[in-house]
């Protein structure tokens, strides 16, 4: 993924990588992870030998690096922001790096069940 810096005539910054909407405040997502997780349960015979083995999708976990304007707020635990046909929650935070006008935060988020 490639990403590009626009200067507005407000002299507002606009990144060309995927952004996400966190309580009307927009984040650049500066790089992700998406993680499946599955569960395999394993179903023992009676002499303990393998009789069939189940594997169950869990819920997607997402971790990655936000940018943003030094002036707006972290995200939060529990902060809602979706991407793609999916809505994830916060569930973890760094702090806030700054570099000038603009921070790095490192998150990790969790898909919301419907």
């Amino acid at each position: 993924m490639t990403a590009s810096v626009t200067v507005t005539p407000e002299g507002k910054y606009v990144f060309g990588s995927q952004s996400v909407s966190i309580n009307s405040e927009s984040y650049v997502l500066q790089d992700f992870t998406i993680t499946r997780p599955s569960e395999v349960t394993e179903l023992n015979g009676s002499q303990g030998e393998t009789i069939a083995v189940v594997a169950v999708q869990k819920l997607e976990e997402l971790s990655g690096t936000f940018v943003k304007e030094q002036s707006k707020a972290d995200p939060v635990l529990g902060d809602e922001f979706t991407l793609g046909s999916k809505t994830y929650f916060v569930t973890e935070t760094s702090e806030s790096r700054s570099n000038g006008e603009f921070a790095t935060l490192s998150f990790s988020a969790r898909e919301k069940l419907s």
